[in-house]
């Protein structure tokens, strides 16, 4: 584009990844408005890139197929428990619930690589049903890239969608207090595109440490496992806008450092070690924990981690050896020189792992750390995803969705698999759908 060049466009997504594209395909199917998805990195699909690969389906004929479902009141009821609090969007919890088998239902029909046979709750207590990646089934550990979020991007493609690579979204543009449009800078020149409607799908904040340190004080000792984008462009074009944050904690769980994470041969050891133990040499409670749970447990403990333990009889060596070699994972012949090693309380690690029949070394070990999958706190919006402000009222022509309306529907820590997969995608199409409606007036 010219500099100073502008265009105009009925809707602009800013956000190419699940909850963007979802929000931009539901405009597409239906209606005829002119769209475009702008995406600041070189690759679409954000944290979507390495989540597991599930999401969960609510009220569909999926659902009947596989004989597992969970009502609207089960779905506000988990969320509300899990959180910690009864103030959450509940008329957007009904919104999520009424849109998701339109869009789960669609999806699947349309190339969706999930299996029906191997779906799980996302947490024991909910009712929740995860259907998961097909590229899993074979080798459980080897998860990211799952191919989920690549079939949804083939049908925003299918359906017309223009997508913008290298394209950043440097301000909001507004007009007589209403949100009309955007500026744009890509690798060649900064311009201007005027909308109808403005879609904000940029994620969470997990890569913005000043963020982190001012939303999320209690987490900073946590590592970024997600989206390189995740830098809170949502939370910083809207600055100026009297907006609205909702929703505290962080999504996360335990990995080896941010490069593995929790993925691979090597990661997913993170998993399975025989004893779990802090720096006190203690258990505490990582191994009865749901997995969301671990984050803030983790962090909670000196030195912001736990170790991992494995004795003689585990049946991942040819695993470990892998790991020892790359300085992920450490062998000793005896828990003794472990602890002196790690710097774990001897006295006590003996006397834990007696109590918890540990076998004869040689020993492994593996330190665990607390890592973000993704952000909570974000925009308020109301059940159609209209951002609002500290009065209550909508930013004229302003929608959100995805990671950065999270805090709207959950709170405190991750609740359940498949969440973040399906609060993107669903609240991505009532974005669209709102911007269909609002366009229609």
């Amino acid at each position: 584009k010219a500099e100073g060049e502008a265009e105009d466009y009925d809707v602009v997504v800013v956000g190419a990844g699940m909850s963007g594209l979802s929000a931009a395909i539901e405009i597409a199917r239906n209606s005829d408005s002119k769209v475009v998805v702008l995406e600041k990195e070189a690759y679409t699909g954000g944290s979507s890139r390495v989540c597991g690969g599930g999401i969960w389906a609510v009220n569909s004929e999926i659902n009947k197929e596989i004989g597992q479902d969970s009502t609207l009141e089960e779905y506000i009821d988990f969320m509300k428990k899990n959180s910690g609090t009864d103030d959450l969007n509940t008329g957007l919890m009904s919104s999520i619930y009424n849109k998701s088998a339109d869009v789960i239902e669609y999806y699947y029909e349309n190339g969706l690589p999930v299996s029906l046979e191997t779906w799980s709750l996302g947490n024991p207590e909910s009712q929740l049903p995860v259907l998961w990646a097909k590229k899993n089934d074979n080798t459980s550990w080897e998860t990211g890239e799952t191919g989920v979020f690549d079939a949804v991007e083939a049908i925003a493609k299918k359906l017309g969608v223009e997508i913008r690579l290298n394209s950043k979204v440097t301000e909001l543009v507004q007009a007589d207090g209403a949100v009309s449009g955007v500026r744009v800078e890509d690798t060649d020149s900064t311009y201007q595109i005027n909308a109808k409607q403005v879609v904000l799908a940029t994620g969470g904040f997990t890569r913005n440490r000043d963020l982190v340190e001012e939303l999320a004080p209690d987490y900073v000792n946590a590592f970024a496992f997600t989206g390189a984008g995740s830098t809170g462009d949502g939370l910083t074009l809207t600055e100026d806008l009297d907006t609205v944050l909702v929703g505290d904690g962080m999504m996360g769980l335990s990995g080896l450092n941010m490069n593995t994470g929790y993925y691979g041969e090597e990661g997913n050891l993170v998993w399975l070690p025989q004893l779990k133990v802090n720096a006190e040499g203690k258990t505490f409670g990582m191994e009865t924990a749901f997995y969301g749970d671990t984050l803030k447990l983790l962090l909670d403990q000196t030195g912001s981690c736990a170790y991992g333990i494995f004795d003689s009889t585990t049946d991942v060596t040819d695993r470990l050896d892998k790991a020892v070699a790359d300085g992920l994972a450490f062998q000793y012949d005896s828990l003794a020189e472990l602890a002196e090693a790690q710097g774990i309380d001897a006295d006590a690690l003996a006397q834990t792992a007696a109590e918890n029949n540990l076998a004869d070394g040689p020993y492994y070990c593996i330190v665990i750390k607390p890592l973000f999958i993704g952000s909570i706190p974000g925009l308020k919006v109301d059940e159609c995803c209209r951002v609002l402000t500290s009065s209550g009222e909508p930013v004229e022509g302003l929608l959100a969705c995805g990671e950065l309306v999270f805090g709207n529907v959950f709170s405190r820590a991750y609740p359940a698999s498949g969440t973040g997969m399906a609060t993107s995608a669903y609240t991505g199409a009532i974005a669209g759908s709102t911007a269909v409606a609002e366009l229609a007036e």
